[in-house]
């Protein structure tokens, strides 16, 4: 016959053993490199976001114009005068970009030429430059096909 006949399941319970429970463990890293490796991880972090920074403000006048023109584009008002206004908003955000010694002169074949190389020859705005460049002074232009190309230089040039 077995010590543990006849015991109903609290009795069994109370002829268990305590838990011991071991000293907890510490979360701290042991050992200096995984501090270095975590110092490390957080100067990437902030330096990639200090470049990151830097570049979302440094690119604000695009945003800005790509704005002006969808608002231009939206807005109810003459094809001379949206064409015209999409001319300016090109020429700003490429004073916003560049000296002003280099673009402010500009006009003419000088502009249209600044305008594809400045985007790096995109075919899209060298087809279009001698519209932009022209764009403030067109009889009946159609400010459609002057705004995918300023949005397109707006996004593509490199300064």
């Amino acid at each position: 016959m077995s010590r543990f006949e006849g015991l109903n399941l609290p009795d069994l319970l109370e002829l268990l053993e305590p838990i011991i429970y071991g000293d907890p463990v510490s979360l701290w890293p042991q050992t200096i490199g995984w501090l270095v490796l975590l110092f490390w991880l957080i100067g990437v972090i902030a330096i990639g976001g200090l470049h990151w920074r830097r570049h979302w403000l440094a690119n604000a006048y695009r945003r800005e114009a790509s704005a002006e023109i969808a608002a231009v584009r939206g807005a109810d008002g003459t094809p001379e005068a949206t064409a015209a206004a999409i001319a300016t908003i090109v020429k700003r955000a490429a004073l916003a970009a560049y000296p002003r010694s280099q673009v402010a002169h500009l006009a003419g074949m000088q502009w249209q030429e600044f305008l594809a190389r400045s985007c790096g020859d995109d075919p899209q705005v060298v087809a279009a430059a001698p519209l932009l460049a022209r764009a403030a002074y067109l009889k009946d232009p159609d400010p459609e096909a002057l705004a995918e190309p300023a949005l397109r230089w707006i996004e593509k040039h490199r300064v």
